[in-house]
């Protein structure tokens, strides 16, 4: 829960920066975790190939949130 938040307040910040568009951050903070951490475990119990490597998967998850 602790990194959830941290997370939120994070998304909170770049929200207020006007660097992400504007979101539930405690509710953006879950749907990045699962984005990052969930699917990856989702894949690895079904023995599937991981579909990217961490780093751009996380940078792909960051981009949902970006202004464009």
């Amino acid at each position: 829960m602790r990194g959830r938040q941290i997370l939120a307040d994070w998304l909170h910040r770049q929200t207020d920066r006007q660097l992400i568009s504007e979101c539930d951050s405690l509710e953006g903070s879950n749907l990045m975790l699962s984005m990052v951490i969930a699917e990856p475990l989702r894949e690895l119990a079904l023995g599937e190939p991981h579909a990217m490597p961490m780093a751009h998967r996380i940078a792909q998850a960051v981009s949902v949130f970006c202004l464009c």
